[in-house]
């Protein structure tokens, strides 16, 4: 209240009325905090000063700190051997300073005694800010309170509790804040690393799970052979009615047909990619991949007439034996409506193998064409 008093008398003086708020705390708060409760006589200790005073826009609390560092304080009977200084805390209204002390007590005669730190009074300034300027009040005065060691006994008189404060200054603060960002950015960086390496693994292991399926997957679906093989099939009869039927031509059909016997019997053909220009071999078909890089791939098939003849495929069958008898005779002992019979029929069971390995095949469970 006497402080409300003071505030509303200097504000009075240079012609403003204080505000009801404007000193709703004190000005100034100290405390000392000791290291230990009990000393040996010689034994150093740590004494800390902190102070609290108001700073905000409206008041500032100027405290006289000449008188705190270690080179002038003096704390009888106690030694002052060295003392720093931290960097002030600030918050929305307060700052905080704060002095450290290293003491020793060096008296004999206070064995079993109570030794209290000097009385410690710090002057101290209002600073009020009216229209823009500042405006400094009179020279107050802080009395700071006690704080009592007990020397070679465990706990002074006046001390309200048999717990140790905390030792950490300002400085051991922000070593350890200090300390720990170091080791959070360091945790950071290698919780980073670990992470690039164990992704460095997964794509590695994905990549050779990946190199092996593609080691034993087909590289052409078995839609775009069928349809491969449809052009293979109008293109011999093409030149079949353009220059009649050779060995060749009834080669290159029954090497279509063994093709599309395969996928008859629900078996799977043999793709090679075909390095640059080379040339299919005999029963060998050229497809072309759909991916980006379009590929030529060698297909090919074991399928014989006799294996169709087991799986009651007799039209697939006729046609195969027929096709592979004329590829080892004569061009005059060919029968070219047999042939073209066997064509017919082919390209018919080829256009309904085809449609049963289109996209309805994905929901058929990829049941096989003989079904």
């Amino acid at each position: 209240m006497r402080l409300r008093v003071l505030a509303g008398l200097l504000l009075a003086s240079a012609g403003v009325a204080a505000p009801a708020a404007a000193i709703d705390t004190d000005p100034i708060v100290c405390w000392w905090r000791t290291s230990a409760s009990a000393v040996r006589v010689g034994q150093t200790f740590d004494v800390v000063l902190t102070c609290a005073v108001v700073d905000s826009g409206a008041m500032t609390v100027i405290p006289d700190e000449s008188g705190l560092d270690a080179t002038a304080m003096q704390l009888p009977p106690f030694e002052i051997v060295r003392g720093k200084h931290p960097a002030d805390r600030h918050t929305a209204d307060r700052r905080f300073l704060q002095y450290a002390y290293t003491l020793r007590l060096i008296a004999g005669d206070s064995f079993g005694k109570d030794i209290a730190l000097p009385e410690l009074q710090i002057a101290y300034q209002i600073q009020t800010r009216v229209n823009g300027e500042a405006v400094k009040g009179r020279t107050l005065t802080y009395r700071l309170p006690t704080q009592s060691v007990r020397v070679l006994s465990l706990v002074p008189n006046d001390a309200p509790d048999i717990r140790d404060a905390g030792r950490a200054t300002f400085d051991e603060i922000d070593a350890r804040t200090f300390r720990a960002d170091v080791l959070f950015v360091s945790a950071a960086v290698l919780f980073t690393i670990g992470g690039i390496i164990a992704l460095a693994a997964v794509i590695r292991l994905v990549r050779g799970s990946w190199r092996a399926r593609s080691a034993t997957r087909h590289v052409v679906s078995d839609r775009r052979i069928l349809r491969g093989v449809a052009r293979e099939l109008s293109a011999v009869r093409l030149e079949r009615e353009a220059a009649g039927w050779t060995e060749a031509l009834a080669g290159r059909a029954a090497a279509a047909l063994r093709i599309a016997g395969a996928y008859a019997l629900g078996r799977r053909v043999s793709q090679t990619v075909a390095a640059d220009g080379a040339d299919p071999q005999d029963g060998q078909l050229i497809v072309r991949s759909g991916h980006a890089r379009r590929a030529r791939v060698l297909v090919s098939s074991s399928v014989t007439a006799e294996g169709l003849r087991k799986a009651d495929l007799e039209p697939l069958q006729v046609a195969l034996r027929r096709f592979t008898t004329s590829r080892y005779t004569r061009a005059a002992d060919l029968n070219p409506d047999a042939l073209d019979e066997s064509l017919d029929s082919a390209t018919e069971l080829l256009r309904r193998l085809a449609a049963s390995h289109g996209w309805l095949k994905a929901f058929t469970g990829g049941r096989r064409w003989a079904r």
